[in-house]
């Protein structure tokens, strides 16, 4: 699986600084600054993890990560940021399905992002093999396969 992020932040200055930490690791990067370029990116089919701010411009964090869910997109989400309360963090996490990471202290949440980006792509590849089993196993063991055609019965 290409291992690509997409970093939706409005801070010019943080997206980028999050874009070359992880260009400089060997990830695909894309970014957004606002919630219409992150729906166009993402509305092309984007697969891969989404590190997404909870305060934009155009749009609540929470609120994109809705479109998102619905969106033709295979993405695991992160929210980022510094502003958040342990009750928006809690809402993204339990009901939303995202990762958190809270943005404060540049160098120790680049290592936050880090192993947050490493668990997610690691959720979403054994989610992709999961669905991939589970459509060899229906194919396989379907009832019409099990059905056969035969002279002495």
């Amino acid at each position: 699986m290409d291992q690509r992020l997409l970093v939706i932040d409005d801070s010019e200055e943080l997206a980028e600084m999050i874009a070359d930490h992880f260009d400089e690791l060997g990830y695909a990067m894309d970014v957004a600054y606002n919630g219409r370029d992150a729906v166009d990116v993402l509305a092309k089919g984007f697969s891969g993890v989404v590190l997404l701010d909870y305060r934009l411009p155009d749009v609540d964090g929470l609120e994109l990560l809705d479109r998102i869910a619905d969106l033709p997109v295979t993405a695991k989400v992160i929210m980022i940021t510094a502003h958040a309360s342990i009750g928006m963090a809690m809402e993204a996490v339990q009901s939303k399905g995202a990762f958190y990471v809270h943005s404060k202290g540049e160098e120790s949440m680049l290592e936050r992002l880090t192993g947050t980006v490493t668990n997610a792509f690691a959720q979403l590849n054994l989610e992709q093999k999961l669905q991939s089993l589970e459509d060899q196993m229906g194919s396989r063991y379907s009832f019409a396969s099990i059905i056969t055609q035969s002279r002495e019965m």
